[in-house]
């Protein structure tokens, strides 16, 4: 009888995102009780560490021929406790702290916490669905790595540059997000081996780089907005102009 060998080195880079972002909430929560900012950017940066975690196991796992159904899933698993439930967690910690509650739970806490972990988990089912099939070279959906590092980024930014959130401007932007996860919009996919060859690309990457090194929190959260706003003004940009740009590319492309 052939006995199946789960592949255990991407699993284990799968088990660090989890860890991730049971970190991410444990910290907010120990924010909470103890009023001590500093945890809660710590939690923020939980989330981004969660998401390199997140990047590297499938990369090991396609360098190693390793990957299973079995990696599938439970890598889903993992993104569902660190891209949903904790950064829907962290905005409920960010929104008591503003407060001064520990305990209050606000009705928009909760409808922030039901849009956000519901919306992953469908952007995650529907995923799991077409992994091997049509996700190649661009995502049917905001992939759920971007909204939790936009919110970590967002919240981490208030704290950083002394901004207040209004709940409803968390809400919105939650409602949003969620949405983008759940829909149609195609998203570039960065992994795509010649996405980086483009000399206008490779500036922009390294330009972003050197900025992030200065000023990490707001560089992080205005290339992820970018990234945002990018796939939905493509998705809306007149099928002419579409074209027109996608023709222009491969010209480009061509030696």
């Amino acid at each position: 009888m052939k006995v199946r060998k789960v592949a255990l080195l991407p699993n284990i880079f799968t088990t660090g995102n989890i860890v991730c972002g049971i970190s991410a909430m444990l910290y907010s929560l120990s924010a909470l009780q103890t009023g001590a900012i500093e945890d809660f950017n710590k939690a923020c940066w939980m989330i981004m560490l969660a998401i390199l975690l997140d990047g590297l196991d499938g990369k090991i796992a396609v360098l190693t021929r390793s990957c299973s159904d079995f990696g599938v899933q439970y890598d889903s698993m993992a993104d569902l406790v660190s891209f949903g439930v904790a950064p829907a967690f962290m905005i409920n910690a960010y929104l008591l702290l503003l407060k001064g509650e520990v305990l209050t739970i606000t009705p928009i806490g909760w409808a922030i916490m039901l849009v956000l972990v519901v919306c992953v988990a469908l952007r995650l089912a529907r995923f799991n669905l077409q992994v091997f099939q049509d996700e190649k070279s661009s995502f049917q959906g905001l992939p759920s790595p971007t909204p939790a590092a936009l919110i970590a980024m967002l919240l981490l930014s208030s704290q950083v540059y002394d901004i207040h959130l209004h709940p409803i401007f968390l809400l919105l932007v939650s409602i949003t997000l969620g949405g983008l996860m759940v829909s149609h919009v195609p998203y570039p996919s960065l992994k795509q081996r010649d996405f980086f060859l483009a000399p206008l690309t490779f500036f922009v990457v390294v330009l972003g780089i050197a900025l992030i090194v200065m000023e990490p929190p707001g560089t992080l959260f205005l290339l992820l907005s970018s990234y945002v706003i990018f796939g939905l003004v493509r998705y809306l940009m007149p099928e002419r102009i579409h074209h027109f740009l996608s023709r222009f590319g491969e010209a480009k492309k061509t030696p």
